[in-house]
């Protein structure tokens, strides 16, 4: 999963001089989860964007995934410029857009992407949050139950 975003976003990463890295932990080869491959992809995908938005060239963006106790964390760090302490409560929130003036490209979104991938992982029983800090950077973590049963491990959307 983590592989076939970073491949489809390696074009614009490098377009823009941002390194764009993957990480996996121990075992993550080997874990299985229930879920719907395309809307995943969908969530990561909008979180590299942002990544991408906002992390200017020389910065690096790194997506990682590692198991836990009960599932995989999946991470989008980046080393942007970073969501003030105020912004956070409202950044999953419809239609919200940061303070302009942080924007390194124009054409920013719709403020809709932070909130789909918000209600995509919660929709797989997951969560969602980010720590960030001002002119250092932003890490959004996704933790996601395993799969108990070890079943299929991904539907595709059609």
């Amino acid at each position: 999963l983590l592989a076939d975003v970073a491949t489809s976003f390696s074009g614009q990463a490098e377009s823009e001089e941002i390194k764009l890295t993957v990480e996996t932990g121990a075992g993550i080869d080997q874990a299985k989860m229930r879920g719907d491959l395309g809307r995943l992809t969908q969530a990561l995908s909008n979180l590299i964007a942002n990544a991408l938005r906002y992390t200017p060239a020389g910065g690096v963006i790194t997506l990682g995934a590692t198991l836990t106790s009960d599932g995989i964390r999946f991470q989008v760090k980046d080393t942007g410029a970073g969501i003030p302490d105020g912004d956070i409560p409202y950044v999953f929130d419809r239609f919200w857009k940061g303070d302009s003036s942080r924007k390194h490209v124009e054409g920013a979104g719709s403020g809709l992407g932070l909130a789909i991938a918000r209600q995509l992982i919660e929709l797989h029983g997951g969560a969602i949050s980010l720590e960030s800090i001002v002119n250092q950077g932003t890490t959004f973590t996704i933790d996601l139950p395993l799969d108990g049963d070890q079943g299929s491990v991904f539907s595709r959307t059609q």
